[in-house]
């Protein structure tokens, strides 16, 4: 197995088996991966949008629309069940609309 260390090791010996990675490369793949998060996040968005009809503002449509077949109607109610539950768990229209309720909110990656 390869490590991956962010610093320089102390001695010769731990150089057998380990990958030093230079400023450069570690500021790439930040921006890689930042990158591909705003284009899920971009994506996620206009999926809840534009088929769900729950909006970026908070509004959700009291109904789903005539354009869901059963099973995106399912999955919508499924979304909304879970905005719902996180809202009645005292996430605030301050905290975060809608989409923070979704998962769509900046926050740290969990571990």
């Amino acid at each position: 197995m390869i490590q991956v260390r962010w610093a320089e090791p102390r001695n010769e010996e731990a150089l057998q088996d380990v990958v030093i990675m230079d400023r450069q490369t570690r500021n790439l793949i930040q921006k890689a991966t930042q990158d591909a998060r705003h284009l899920l996040e971009s994506e996620f968005a206009e999926q809840l949008e534009g088929i769900f009809d729950i909006f970026s503002d908070g509004h959700i449509a009291s109904s789903p629309g005539e354009h869901l077949n059963a099973e995106q109607c399912i999955i919508r109610g499924k979304i909304v069940a879970a905005v719902e539950h996180e809202k009645a768990g005292g996430v605030s229209d301050e905290a975060g609309s809608t989409f923070a309720c979704v998962g769509l909110s900046r926050r740290p990656a969990e571990p």
